[in-house]
């Protein structure tokens, strides 16, 4: 694996080898509403106390 790689791959990955990622703009693509989506922030803290690693988001 390049050095870049490593590098990249410890940003998202635990020492011990795993990793949770959480995607949370469902709620904004979706084409039904989804109440429980829309509060972005209280989600996002959410995940990060639920130990996830890398969340994923549009840009906007």
């Amino acid at each position: 694996m390049s050095l870049g790689k490593q590098f990249r791959m410890k940003r998202v990955v635990d020492e011990d080898g795993t990793c949770l990622i959480c995607a949370l703009d469902h709620g904004m693509t979706s084409p039904t509403f989804l109440p429980p989506l829309a509060d972005t922030g209280a989600r996002l803290r959410e995940a990060i106390r639920g130990g996830a690693n890398v969340i994923m988001m549009s840009a906007g």
